[in-house]
């Protein structure tokens, strides 16, 4: 039930909104970065929601450490969401 939510939020997300969202809650993420992100939430939210760690380890190498810790902040709360 949640990956098809999930499915339907990222088809119809934009960068426009992720980049509100990351300006609005995590400071020092470039922008740069933040099309990173977007790309990899457009092409890999799939094997993202499945926890695939290889497409993070992959993501780690385009994103500074400081934005790659942030992001596993946040999966870690959305699988432990999606996990109970």
């Amino acid at each position: 039930m949640y990956k098809a939510l999930v499915g339907n939020y990222v088809r119809s997300m934009s960068i426009d909104k992720l980049r509100e969202y990351v300006n609005k809650n995590y400071k020092n993420v470039s922008d740069s970065e933040i099309k990173v992100i977007y790309k990899y939430i457009k092409n890999y939210w799939q094997e993202i929601y499945d926890e695939d760690r290889n497409i993070l380890n992959n993501l780690k190498n385009e994103v500074s450490p400081t934005t790659y810790r942030e992001i596993l902040k946040l999966l870690d709360t959305a699988y432990n969401f999606k996990n109970r």
